[in-house]
């Protein structure tokens, strides 16, 4: 971990957190995620309540974000306003446990694709995606069943 904190001089840095990678605790996390210039940002462990929107939400250059087989295994995700200021692509696939997500205002203004599948206890989309006018693809498993969904103003 110690040596990532010379990774300022990246000019682009895309990160897969997966195996035995141990960042169990919060600290562990934010060392981490020191790279300034993180743009993508994959993991498939289980990185418990270390896991914290907030901080993943604080990383300035973060285009893509990918959170796999339970990397969250809490049951509230919470997007702050202000957070993930340049994110694009939002990926959530296999985490069972996750019920409640919200999105206040502000939060990820320039996301264009989101992706959920195998959250089976999320029990809606967030409101707060309404106000993300650059949404443009939304996959979501439970209602890909639908022949016909109507977006209103």
């Amino acid at each position: 971990m110690n040596g990532i904190m010379n990774w300022n001089k990246i000019g682009d840095c895309g990160v897969s957190i997966e195996g035995s990678c141990d960042l169990t605790s919060e600290r562990m996390l934010e060392k981490a995620l020191t790279c300034p210039n993180l743009y993508e940002l994959g993991t498939s462990i289980k990185l418990g309540k270390a896991l914290a929107m907030g901080i993943l939400g604080k990383l300035p250059w973060l285009i893509k974000l990918r959170l796999y087989d339970e990397s969250f295994v809490g049951e509230e995700m919470r997007c702050p306003a202000n957070s993930f200021p340049r994110l694009k692509e939002l990926a959530l696939r296999g985490l069972p446990k996750s019920r409640e997500w919200r999105v206040e205002a502000g939060a990820m203004p320039f996301l264009s694709e989101l992706m959920i599948r195998e959250c089976s206890c999320l029990e809606m989309v967030p409101e707060g995606l309404s106000r993300i006018s650059t949404l443009q693809r939304l996959d979501f498993h439970k209602v890909r069943h639908v022949p016909s969904i109507i977006i209103k103003d």
